[in-house]
Protein backbone atom coordinates (compact mmCIF):
# COMPACT_ATOMS: atom_id res chain seq x y z
CA UNK A 1 0.00 0.00 0.00
CA UNK A 2 1.62 3.32 -1.05
CA UNK A 3 2.27 5.90 1.64
CA UNK A 4 0.27 9.13 1.25
CA UNK A 5 1.58 12.56 2.27
CA UNK A 6 -0.74 15.59 2.23
CA UNK A 7 -0.50 19.37 2.29
CA UNK A 8 2.59 20.39 0.34
CA UNK A 9 2.62 23.26 -2.11
CA UNK A 10 4.85 22.59 -5.15
CA UNK A 11 6.64 19.51 -6.51
CA UNK A 12 9.33 20.13 -9.15
CA UNK A 13 10.33 17.16 -11.32
CA UNK A 14 13.93 17.51 -12.49
CA UNK A 15 16.98 18.95 -10.67
CA UNK A 16 18.58 20.61 -13.68
CA UNK A 17 19.28 24.35 -13.79
CA UNK A 18 15.64 25.17 -14.58
CA UNK A 19 14.15 23.13 -11.73
CA UNK A 20 16.76 24.35 -9.26
CA UNK A 21 16.32 28.02 -10.26
CA UNK A 22 12.55 27.67 -9.90
CA UNK A 23 12.99 25.98 -6.51
CA UNK A 24 15.30 28.75 -5.27
CA UNK A 25 12.82 31.42 -6.27
CA UNK A 26 9.84 29.67 -4.69
CA UNK A 27 11.74 29.21 -1.43
CA UNK A 28 12.76 32.88 -1.53
CA UNK A 29 9.06 33.74 -1.86
CA UNK A 30 8.19 31.53 1.11
CA UNK A 31 6.64 28.65 -0.85
CA UNK A 32 7.35 25.11 0.37
CA UNK A 33 8.60 22.94 -2.47
CA UNK A 34 10.40 19.68 -3.16
CA UNK A 35 12.58 18.74 -6.13
CA UNK A 36 12.94 15.13 -7.26
CA UNK A 37 15.64 13.82 -9.60
CA UNK A 38 15.76 10.29 -11.00
CA UNK A 39 19.57 10.16 -11.25
CA UNK A 40 21.70 8.99 -8.33
CA UNK A 41 23.63 12.25 -8.22
CA UNK A 42 24.23 15.40 -10.20
CA UNK A 43 25.79 14.65 -13.59
CA UNK A 44 29.31 16.02 -14.09
CA UNK A 45 29.00 16.41 -17.87
CA UNK A 46 27.70 19.66 -19.30
CA UNK A 47 25.61 19.73 -22.43
CA UNK A 48 25.06 23.48 -21.95
CA UNK A 49 27.84 25.94 -21.26
CA UNK A 50 26.93 29.51 -22.27
CA UNK A 51 25.00 31.92 -20.07
CA UNK A 52 23.64 35.02 -21.74
CA UNK A 53 23.70 38.50 -20.17
CA UNK A 54 19.95 38.44 -19.53
CA UNK A 55 20.20 35.14 -17.64
CA UNK A 56 23.07 36.33 -15.42
CA UNK A 57 21.20 39.58 -14.84
CA UNK A 58 18.17 37.59 -13.61
CA UNK A 59 20.39 35.50 -11.35
CA UNK A 60 21.30 38.79 -9.62
CA UNK A 61 17.83 38.53 -8.06
CA UNK A 62 19.03 35.37 -6.28
CA UNK A 63 22.34 37.02 -5.36
CA UNK A 64 24.32 34.71 -7.67
CA UNK A 65 25.22 37.07 -10.51
CA UNK A 66 28.41 38.44 -8.95
CA UNK A 67 29.72 34.95 -8.27
CA UNK A 68 29.07 33.85 -11.86
CA UNK A 69 30.75 36.94 -13.29
CA UNK A 70 33.90 36.25 -11.28
CA UNK A 71 33.97 32.48 -11.87
CA UNK A 72 33.00 32.24 -15.55
CA UNK A 73 35.08 32.86 -18.65
CA UNK A 74 33.88 35.99 -20.43
CA UNK A 75 33.68 35.99 -24.22
CA UNK A 76 33.00 39.34 -25.91
CA UNK A 77 33.51 38.33 -29.55
CA UNK A 78 32.06 35.50 -31.66
CA UNK A 79 33.30 35.24 -35.26
CA UNK A 80 31.73 33.16 -38.02
CA UNK A 81 33.77 32.04 -41.00
CA UNK A 82 32.61 30.64 -44.33
CA UNK A 83 35.11 28.56 -46.27
CA UNK A 84 37.97 30.03 -44.24
CA UNK A 85 36.90 33.70 -44.59
CA UNK A 86 35.36 35.73 -41.72
CA UNK A 87 31.84 36.81 -42.67
CA UNK A 88 30.28 37.96 -39.39
CA UNK A 89 31.51 39.12 -36.02
CA UNK A 90 29.19 39.34 -33.02
CA UNK A 91 30.65 42.17 -30.93
CA UNK A 92 29.07 42.03 -27.47
CA UNK A 93 30.74 45.30 -26.48
CA UNK A 94 27.69 46.93 -28.09
CA UNK A 95 25.80 45.84 -24.95
CA UNK A 96 27.81 48.10 -22.64
CA UNK A 97 24.95 50.52 -21.98
CA UNK A 98 22.34 47.75 -21.72
CA UNK A 99 23.91 44.99 -19.62
CA UNK A 100 26.97 42.74 -19.40
CA UNK A 101 28.99 43.11 -22.64
CA UNK A 102 29.85 39.42 -23.03
CA UNK A 103 28.68 35.82 -23.07
CA UNK A 104 29.58 33.88 -19.91
CA UNK A 105 31.12 30.48 -20.47
CA UNK A 106 30.13 28.35 -17.48
CA UNK A 107 29.56 24.57 -17.53
CA UNK A 108 26.06 23.46 -16.64
CA UNK A 109 27.13 21.12 -13.83
CA UNK A 110 28.87 24.01 -12.02
CA UNK A 111 25.77 26.18 -12.30
CA UNK A 112 23.67 23.29 -10.97
CA UNK A 113 25.97 22.93 -7.97
CA UNK A 114 25.68 26.66 -7.23
CA UNK A 115 21.88 26.57 -7.47
CA UNK A 116 21.64 23.35 -5.46
CA UNK A 117 23.63 24.84 -2.58
CA UNK A 118 21.40 27.93 -2.61
CA UNK A 119 18.21 25.81 -2.73
CA UNK A 120 19.29 23.71 0.25
CA UNK A 121 20.39 26.82 2.18
CA UNK A 122 16.89 28.22 1.64
CA UNK A 123 15.38 25.12 3.24
CA UNK A 124 14.41 23.31 0.05
CA UNK A 125 13.94 19.55 -0.11
CA UNK A 126 15.96 17.76 -2.83
CA UNK A 127 15.68 14.00 -3.37
CA UNK A 128 17.87 12.06 -5.78
CA UNK A 129 16.99 8.58 -7.09
CA UNK A 130 13.33 9.52 -6.91
CA UNK A 131 11.17 9.18 -9.99
CA UNK A 132 7.66 10.25 -10.90
CA UNK A 133 5.59 7.24 -11.97
CA UNK A 134 2.08 8.64 -12.48
CA UNK A 135 0.02 11.66 -11.50
CA UNK A 136 -3.62 12.50 -11.01
CA UNK A 137 -5.08 15.95 -10.52
CA UNK A 138 -8.40 17.39 -9.41
CA UNK A 139 -9.72 20.87 -8.62
CA UNK A 140 -7.73 21.11 -5.39
CA UNK A 141 -4.44 19.24 -5.79
CA UNK A 142 -2.10 16.99 -7.77
CA UNK A 143 -1.41 13.48 -6.47
CA UNK A 144 2.00 12.19 -7.56
CA UNK A 145 3.06 8.55 -7.28
CA UNK A 146 6.82 8.45 -6.66
CA UNK A 147 9.32 5.62 -6.48
CA UNK A 148 12.57 5.70 -4.51
CA UNK A 149 14.81 2.61 -4.40
CA UNK A 150 11.83 0.36 -4.97
CA UNK A 151 9.64 2.07 -2.40
CA UNK A 152 6.43 3.65 -3.74
CA UNK A 153 4.69 6.62 -2.13
CA UNK A 154 1.88 9.00 -3.01
CA UNK A 155 2.29 12.68 -2.27
CA UNK A 156 -0.25 15.47 -2.67
CA UNK A 157 0.72 18.97 -3.81
CA UNK A 158 -1.08 22.10 -4.89
CA UNK A 159 0.95 22.23 -8.12
CA UNK A 160 3.50 20.15 -10.02
CA UNK A 161 6.07 21.55 -12.46
CA UNK A 162 7.85 19.40 -15.04
CA UNK A 163 11.43 20.56 -15.58
CA UNK A 164 12.49 17.11 -16.77
CA UNK A 165 14.00 17.87 -20.16
CA UNK A 166 13.25 17.12 -23.80
CA UNK A 167 11.99 13.59 -23.05
CA UNK A 168 9.70 14.94 -20.33
CA UNK A 169 7.67 12.24 -18.57
CA UNK A 170 5.46 14.97 -17.08
CA UNK A 171 4.62 16.27 -20.56
CA UNK A 172 3.71 12.75 -21.67
CA UNK A 173 1.50 12.18 -18.62
CA UNK A 174 -0.62 15.27 -19.28
CA UNK A 175 -0.82 14.48 -23.00
CA UNK A 176 0.62 17.71 -24.39
CA UNK A 177 1.81 17.38 -28.01
CA UNK A 178 5.46 18.27 -28.63
CA UNK A 179 5.24 19.61 -32.17
CA UNK A 180 8.24 19.91 -34.48
CA UNK A 181 10.88 17.87 -36.24
CA UNK A 182 14.11 15.96 -35.74
CA UNK A 183 16.87 16.57 -38.27
CA UNK A 184 19.01 13.78 -39.68
CA UNK A 185 22.18 15.80 -39.11
CA UNK A 186 24.30 14.72 -36.16
CA UNK A 187 27.06 16.49 -34.30
CA UNK A 188 29.71 15.70 -31.71
CA UNK A 189 30.08 17.75 -28.55
CA UNK A 190 33.36 17.40 -26.69
CA UNK A 191 35.43 19.16 -24.02
CA UNK A 192 39.20 19.12 -23.94
CA UNK A 193 42.40 21.14 -24.34
CA UNK A 194 42.88 23.21 -27.48
CA UNK A 195 46.27 24.70 -28.23
CA UNK A 196 48.52 25.73 -31.09
CA UNK A 197 51.30 23.63 -32.58
CA UNK A 198 52.73 26.47 -34.65
CA UNK A 199 51.74 28.43 -37.72
CA UNK A 200 50.60 31.98 -38.23
CA UNK A 201 47.43 31.92 -36.15
CA UNK A 202 45.24 35.00 -36.11
CA UNK A 203 42.43 33.69 -33.91
CA UNK A 204 42.19 34.59 -30.25
CA UNK A 205 41.39 31.31 -28.52
CA UNK A 206 39.80 33.23 -25.65
CA UNK A 207 37.00 34.20 -28.05
CA UNK A 208 34.41 32.11 -29.88
CA UNK A 209 34.79 30.88 -33.47
CA UNK A 210 32.45 29.02 -35.82
CA UNK A 211 33.66 27.69 -39.17
CA UNK A 212 31.21 26.81 -41.95
CA UNK A 213 32.25 24.34 -44.63
CA UNK A 214 30.57 22.36 -47.40
CA UNK A 215 30.48 19.39 -45.01
CA UNK A 216 29.02 21.19 -42.01
CA UNK A 217 30.50 23.31 -39.28
CA UNK A 218 32.94 23.28 -36.40
CA UNK A 219 32.64 25.54 -33.36
CA UNK A 220 35.36 26.41 -30.84
CA UNK A 221 34.40 28.06 -27.54
CA UNK A 222 36.53 28.60 -24.41
CA UNK A 223 35.55 27.09 -21.06
CA UNK A 224 36.88 27.92 -17.59
CA UNK A 225 39.98 26.07 -16.45
CA UNK A 226 41.87 26.17 -19.75
CA UNK A 227 39.43 23.89 -21.60
CA UNK A 228 37.50 24.34 -24.84
CA UNK A 229 34.13 23.14 -26.05
CA UNK A 230 34.33 21.84 -29.61
CA UNK A 231 31.19 21.09 -31.60
CA UNK A 232 31.59 19.26 -34.91
CA UNK A 233 28.83 18.51 -37.42
CA UNK A 234 29.39 14.96 -38.64
CA UNK A 235 26.38 14.46 -40.92
CA UNK A 236 26.24 10.92 -42.19
CA UNK A 237 29.83 10.05 -41.44
CA UNK A 238 30.74 6.99 -39.41
CA UNK A 239 30.57 7.33 -35.66
CA UNK A 240 33.71 8.47 -33.91
CA UNK A 241 33.48 5.91 -31.14
CA UNK A 242 36.99 6.24 -29.71
CA UNK A 243 39.12 9.17 -28.77
CA UNK A 244 41.51 8.25 -31.58
CA UNK A 245 38.63 8.40 -34.08
CA UNK A 246 37.54 11.73 -32.70
CA UNK A 247 41.01 13.25 -32.83
CA UNK A 248 41.37 12.06 -36.44
CA UNK A 249 38.02 13.57 -37.38
CA UNK A 250 38.83 16.86 -35.64
CA UNK A 251 42.25 17.06 -37.26
CA UNK A 252 40.64 16.55 -40.65
CA UNK A 253 38.01 19.20 -39.99
CA UNK A 254 40.58 21.71 -38.70
CA UNK A 255 42.56 21.21 -41.90
CA UNK A 256 39.40 21.89 -43.91
CA UNK A 257 39.02 25.29 -42.24
CA UNK A 258 42.73 26.13 -42.54
CA UNK A 259 43.40 25.55 -38.82
CA UNK A 260 45.79 22.60 -38.98
CA UNK A 261 48.01 24.40 -36.46
CA UNK A 262 45.39 23.79 -33.74
CA UNK A 263 45.52 20.59 -31.69
CA UNK A 264 42.64 19.23 -29.59
CA UNK A 265 43.71 16.71 -26.94
CA UNK A 266 43.17 15.48 -23.35
CA UNK A 267 39.49 14.98 -24.12
CA UNK A 268 37.36 15.02 -20.96
CA UNK A 269 33.95 14.30 -22.45
CA UNK A 270 32.37 13.24 -25.75
CA UNK A 271 28.70 13.17 -26.63
CA UNK A 272 26.80 12.67 -29.87
CA UNK A 273 23.51 14.46 -30.52
CA UNK A 274 21.02 15.13 -33.27
CA UNK A 275 19.29 18.37 -34.13
CA UNK A 276 15.65 18.71 -33.03
CA UNK A 277 13.23 21.62 -33.02
CA UNK A 278 10.01 21.20 -31.04
CA UNK A 279 7.61 23.23 -28.91
CA UNK A 280 4.81 22.12 -26.61
CA UNK A 281 1.24 23.06 -27.53
CA UNK A 282 0.46 23.82 -23.89
CA UNK A 283 2.73 25.03 -21.09
CA UNK A 284 0.21 23.99 -18.46
CA UNK A 285 -2.85 21.81 -18.00
CA UNK A 286 -4.79 22.32 -14.82
CA UNK A 287 -2.36 22.22 -11.90
CA UNK A 288 0.55 20.76 -13.88
CA UNK A 289 3.02 23.12 -15.60
CA UNK A 290 6.08 22.72 -17.83
CA UNK A 291 9.31 24.72 -18.07
CA UNK A 292 12.63 24.56 -19.92
CA UNK A 293 13.37 21.80 -22.42
CA UNK A 294 10.19 20.05 -21.36
CA UNK A 295 8.36 22.60 -23.50
CA UNK A 296 10.91 23.76 -26.13
CA UNK A 297 14.06 22.48 -27.85
CA UNK A 298 15.86 23.94 -30.86
CA UNK A 299 19.14 24.26 -32.76
CA UNK A 300 22.20 24.85 -30.55
CA UNK A 301 23.06 27.92 -32.64
CA UNK A 302 23.33 30.96 -30.31
CA UNK A 303 23.15 28.72 -27.20
CA UNK A 304 19.63 29.74 -26.17
CA UNK A 305 18.58 26.42 -24.56
CA UNK A 306 19.61 26.74 -20.90
CA UNK A 307 18.95 30.48 -21.01
CA UNK A 308 15.36 30.21 -22.21
CA UNK A 309 14.72 27.58 -19.53
CA UNK A 310 16.04 29.68 -16.65
CA UNK A 311 14.08 32.66 -17.95
CA UNK A 312 10.96 30.43 -17.96
CA UNK A 313 11.59 29.77 -14.27
CA UNK A 314 11.80 33.48 -13.40
CA UNK A 315 8.60 34.22 -15.31
CA UNK A 316 6.69 31.36 -13.68
CA UNK A 317 7.95 31.54 -10.08
CA UNK A 318 6.28 34.75 -8.91
CA UNK A 319 3.02 33.87 -10.64
CA UNK A 320 2.99 30.42 -9.05
CA UNK A 321 3.77 31.99 -5.66
CA UNK A 322 0.89 34.47 -5.89
CA UNK A 323 -1.53 31.70 -6.83
CA UNK A 324 -0.30 29.42 -4.02
CA UNK A 325 -0.80 32.23 -1.50
CA UNK A 326 -4.29 32.96 -2.77
CA UNK A 327 -3.31 36.43 -3.97
CA UNK A 328 -4.28 35.63 -7.56
CA UNK A 329 -6.09 32.98 -9.57
CA UNK A 330 -4.88 30.33 -11.99
CA UNK A 331 -5.77 32.59 -14.90
CA UNK A 332 -2.35 34.14 -14.22
CA UNK A 333 -0.76 30.99 -15.71
CA UNK A 334 -2.17 31.99 -19.09
CA UNK A 335 0.24 34.93 -19.16
CA UNK A 336 3.11 32.52 -18.46
CA UNK A 337 2.18 30.47 -21.52
CA UNK A 338 1.53 33.49 -23.74
CA UNK A 339 4.76 35.27 -22.85
CA UNK A 340 7.19 32.38 -22.72
CA UNK A 341 5.76 30.36 -25.61
CA UNK A 342 5.90 33.46 -27.81
CA UNK A 343 9.60 33.97 -27.03
CA UNK A 344 10.38 30.26 -27.54
CA UNK A 345 8.56 30.21 -30.89
CA UNK A 346 10.52 33.25 -32.11
CA UNK A 347 13.84 31.75 -31.02
CA UNK A 348 13.00 28.40 -32.62
CA UNK A 349 12.16 30.10 -35.90
CA UNK A 350 15.27 32.29 -35.85
CA UNK A 351 17.71 29.51 -34.96
CA UNK A 352 16.20 27.23 -37.62
CA UNK A 353 16.59 29.94 -40.24
CA UNK A 354 20.16 30.71 -39.12
CA UNK A 355 21.13 27.04 -39.12
CA UNK A 356 19.76 26.48 -42.62
CA UNK A 357 21.19 29.72 -43.94
CA UNK A 358 24.67 29.15 -42.53
CA UNK A 359 24.88 25.51 -43.66
CA UNK A 360 23.15 25.88 -47.03
CA UNK A 361 25.01 24.86 -50.19
CA UNK A 362 22.50 26.64 -52.45
CA UNK A 363 24.50 28.98 -54.73
CA UNK A 364 22.26 32.03 -54.21
CA UNK A 365 22.11 31.63 -50.42
CA UNK A 366 25.85 31.00 -50.30
CA UNK A 367 26.46 34.18 -52.30
CA UNK A 368 24.29 36.25 -49.96
CA UNK A 369 25.92 34.68 -46.89
CA UNK A 370 29.49 35.12 -48.11
CA UNK A 371 29.18 38.54 -49.83
CA UNK A 372 26.22 40.47 -48.40
CA UNK A 373 26.30 39.44 -44.73
CA UNK A 374 29.85 40.78 -44.18
CA UNK A 375 28.75 44.18 -45.50
CA UNK A 376 25.61 44.34 -43.35
CA UNK A 377 27.43 43.04 -40.28
CA UNK A 378 29.80 46.02 -40.35
CA UNK A 379 26.88 48.41 -39.78
CA UNK A 380 26.75 49.20 -36.06
CA UNK A 381 22.91 49.29 -35.77
CA UNK A 382 22.66 45.90 -37.48
CA UNK A 383 25.38 44.34 -35.34
CA UNK A 384 23.86 45.80 -32.20
CA UNK A 385 20.42 44.43 -33.06
CA UNK A 386 21.98 41.00 -33.63
CA UNK A 387 23.78 40.89 -30.27
CA UNK A 388 20.77 42.28 -28.40
CA UNK A 389 18.75 39.38 -29.75
CA UNK A 390 21.58 36.85 -29.21
CA UNK A 391 22.09 37.98 -25.60
CA UNK A 392 18.43 37.84 -24.55
CA UNK A 393 18.48 41.54 -23.64
CA UNK A 394 16.33 42.26 -26.68
CA UNK A 395 13.60 39.82 -25.65
CA UNK A 396 10.57 41.41 -24.06
CA UNK A 397 6.83 40.97 -23.78
CA UNK A 398 5.86 44.08 -25.72
CA UNK A 399 3.76 43.95 -28.84
CA UNK A 400 5.36 45.40 -31.94
CA UNK A 401 8.84 46.85 -32.24
CA UNK A 402 11.51 45.58 -29.86
CA UNK A 403 13.61 48.12 -27.97
CA UNK A 404 16.91 47.69 -29.82
CA UNK A 405 17.19 51.31 -30.87
CA UNK A 406 17.40 54.60 -29.01
CA UNK A 407 14.54 56.80 -27.88
CA UNK A 408 11.93 54.06 -27.60
CA UNK A 409 9.94 54.78 -24.45
CA UNK A 410 9.66 52.04 -21.82
CA UNK A 411 6.21 50.43 -21.79
CA UNK A 412 4.27 47.44 -20.50
CA UNK A 413 6.27 44.28 -21.14
CA UNK A 414 9.64 46.04 -21.50
CA UNK A 415 12.68 44.61 -19.76
CA UNK A 416 14.19 46.94 -17.18
CA UNK A 417 17.87 46.29 -16.61
CA UNK A 418 19.63 45.86 -13.28
CA UNK A 419 20.31 49.58 -13.04
CA UNK A 420 22.60 50.90 -10.33
CA UNK A 421 21.02 53.04 -7.61
CA UNK A 422 22.94 55.16 -5.12
CA UNK A 423 21.68 55.23 -1.55
CA UNK A 424 23.63 57.14 1.12
CA UNK A 425 26.71 57.02 -1.10
CA UNK A 426 26.58 53.25 -1.65
CA UNK A 427 25.65 51.47 -4.92
CA UNK A 428 22.64 49.15 -4.89
CA UNK A 429 21.49 47.04 -7.83
CA UNK A 430 17.83 47.49 -8.68
CA UNK A 431 17.46 43.70 -8.79
CA UNK A 432 18.55 43.45 -5.15
CA UNK A 433 15.18 45.05 -4.38
CA UNK A 434 13.25 42.42 -6.39
CA UNK A 435 13.87 39.50 -4.06
CA UNK A 436 10.20 38.86 -3.29
CA UNK A 437 7.00 38.12 -5.16
CA UNK A 438 5.87 41.72 -4.66
CA UNK A 439 5.72 44.36 -7.36
CA UNK A 440 8.22 47.18 -6.94
CA UNK A 441 6.57 50.57 -7.50
CA UNK A 442 9.28 53.11 -8.39
CA UNK A 443 8.30 56.75 -8.09
CA UNK A 444 10.96 58.27 -10.35
CA UNK A 445 11.28 62.03 -9.99
CA UNK A 446 7.93 62.43 -8.24
CA UNK A 447 7.46 65.23 -5.75
CA UNK A 448 5.92 65.28 -2.30
CA UNK A 449 5.65 62.73 0.48
CA UNK A 450 5.36 59.04 -0.41
CA UNK A 451 1.89 57.50 -0.38
CA UNK A 452 0.81 55.97 2.92
CA UNK A 453 0.26 52.45 1.61
CA UNK A 454 -2.34 50.58 3.70
CA UNK A 455 -1.50 47.22 5.24
CA UNK A 456 -3.56 45.13 2.83
CA UNK A 457 -1.58 46.57 -0.12
CA UNK A 458 1.81 46.09 1.51
CA UNK A 459 1.70 42.34 0.94
CA UNK A 460 1.62 43.05 -2.81
CA UNK A 461 3.88 46.07 -3.39
CA UNK A 462 7.04 47.76 -2.19
CA UNK A 463 7.43 51.46 -2.89
CA UNK A 464 10.75 53.05 -3.89
CA UNK A 465 11.22 56.82 -4.25
CA UNK A 466 14.00 57.65 -6.74
CA UNK A 467 15.20 61.21 -7.28
CA UNK A 468 15.82 62.61 -10.74
CA UNK A 469 19.41 63.25 -9.70
CA UNK A 470 21.63 63.46 -6.62
CA UNK A 471 20.62 66.24 -4.25
CA UNK A 472 17.33 66.88 -6.02
CA UNK A 473 15.12 65.17 -3.47
CA UNK A 474 14.86 64.98 0.26
CA UNK A 475 14.02 61.95 2.38
CA UNK A 476 10.79 61.77 4.30
CA UNK A 477 11.79 60.54 7.77
CA UNK A 478 8.23 61.05 9.01
CA UNK A 479 7.07 58.06 6.98
CA UNK A 480 6.49 54.96 9.10
CA UNK A 481 5.66 52.80 6.10
CA UNK A 482 8.10 49.88 6.15
CA UNK A 483 7.58 49.20 2.42
CA UNK A 484 8.86 52.70 1.54
CA UNK A 485 12.51 53.48 0.74
CA UNK A 486 13.82 56.99 0.05
CA UNK A 487 16.98 58.95 -0.82
CA UNK A 488 17.80 56.87 -3.92
CA UNK A 489 18.96 58.12 -7.30
CA UNK A 490 20.17 56.34 -10.44
CA UNK A 491 23.92 56.36 -11.08
CA UNK A 492 23.15 56.60 -14.81
CA UNK A 493 22.49 60.08 -16.15
CA UNK A 494 19.00 61.12 -17.14
CA UNK A 495 20.12 61.12 -20.78
CA UNK A 496 21.40 57.52 -20.55
CA UNK A 497 18.20 56.40 -18.81
CA UNK A 498 16.16 57.97 -21.58
CA UNK A 499 18.29 56.86 -24.54
CA UNK A 500 19.16 53.31 -23.60
CA UNK A 501 16.41 52.33 -21.16
CA UNK A 502 13.46 54.46 -22.28
CA UNK A 503 12.87 55.86 -18.77
CA UNK A 504 11.61 59.44 -18.70
CA UNK A 505 10.63 61.04 -15.40
CA UNK A 506 8.61 61.97 -13.57
CA UNK A 507 6.68 58.71 -13.69
CA UNK A 508 5.67 55.64 -11.72
CA UNK A 509 7.15 52.31 -12.87
CA UNK A 510 5.38 49.13 -11.76
CA UNK A 511 8.12 46.48 -11.95
CA UNK A 512 7.40 42.76 -11.85
CA UNK A 513 9.47 40.41 -9.67
CA UNK A 514 11.20 39.11 -12.84
CA UNK A 515 12.46 42.52 -13.95
CA UNK A 516 9.87 43.48 -16.57
CA UNK A 517 7.59 46.50 -16.61
CA UNK A 518 4.00 45.65 -15.76
CA UNK A 519 2.77 49.22 -16.16
CA UNK A 520 4.00 52.81 -16.57
CA UNK A 521 2.05 55.83 -15.32
CA UNK A 522 3.25 59.29 -16.30
CA UNK A 523 2.81 62.05 -13.76
CA UNK A 524 -0.13 64.41 -14.10
CA UNK A 525 -1.09 67.44 -11.97
CA UNK A 526 -3.98 65.55 -10.34
CA UNK A 527 -2.03 62.31 -9.85
CA UNK A 528 -3.13 60.18 -6.89
CA UNK A 529 -0.40 57.57 -6.26
CA UNK A 530 -2.44 55.47 -3.85
CA UNK A 531 -5.38 55.34 -6.24
CA UNK A 532 -3.08 54.34 -9.12
CA UNK A 533 -1.53 51.54 -7.06
CA UNK A 534 -4.97 50.25 -6.10
CA UNK A 535 -6.17 50.40 -9.72
CA UNK A 536 -3.02 48.62 -10.86
CA UNK A 537 -3.56 45.73 -8.43
CA UNK A 538 -7.20 45.34 -9.38
CA UNK A 539 -6.42 45.52 -13.13
CA UNK A 540 -3.80 42.80 -12.75
CA UNK A 541 -6.12 40.52 -10.77
CA UNK A 542 -4.00 40.72 -7.60
CA UNK A 543 -6.48 41.87 -4.94
CA UNK A 544 -8.31 38.56 -4.57
CA UNK A 545 -9.23 37.43 -1.09
CA UNK A 546 -8.68 33.85 0.06
CA UNK A 547 -8.88 31.50 -2.91
CA UNK A 548 -10.33 28.12 -2.02
CA UNK A 549 -7.18 26.33 -3.14
CA UNK A 550 -4.84 28.37 -0.95
CA UNK A 551 -3.35 26.69 2.12
CA UNK A 552 -2.61 30.07 3.69
CA UNK A 553 -4.67 32.26 5.94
Amino acid sequence: MPEVTEGREVLIVGAGPVGLALGCLLRTYGISCSIIERHQQRLQQSSAFSLHPRTVELLDILGLGSWLRSDASQVDQMTIYSEKRPILNYDFNHLNSHGDPCIFSYPQHRLERLLELRFLALGGNLRYQTELQTLKQNECSVCAELSHLGRVSQESYLYLVGCDGKNSHVRALIGTPFVGKTDDNRFLVCDGVLDRTGGAAVEDLEQGHTYLTAKGYIMLFPLPGGLHRVVVAIGGEANADTREDLETLLKHRLQQVNQAHLRFHDIHWISEASLAERIADDYFKGRVLLAGNACHIHSPICGHGINLGIQDAFNLAWKLSLVCKGHSEEVLFQSYQQERRSIAAKVLKQTDQLHRFFTSSHPVKSLIRDRMIPLLGRLKPVNKAQVMNFSGLGHDYCEGRMRWFADVKVRRGSRIGNLTLINLGKPVGLYELLGSDKFLVVGYGVEGAPPDIPQFMQRHVNFLHVCLEDGNCSPHPSSHNYSYRSSYFFSESREVLKRFHGIIGPCYLFIRPDGYIQDVVEMMPTFDALCEIRNFLIKNNILIAGCAHSTRG
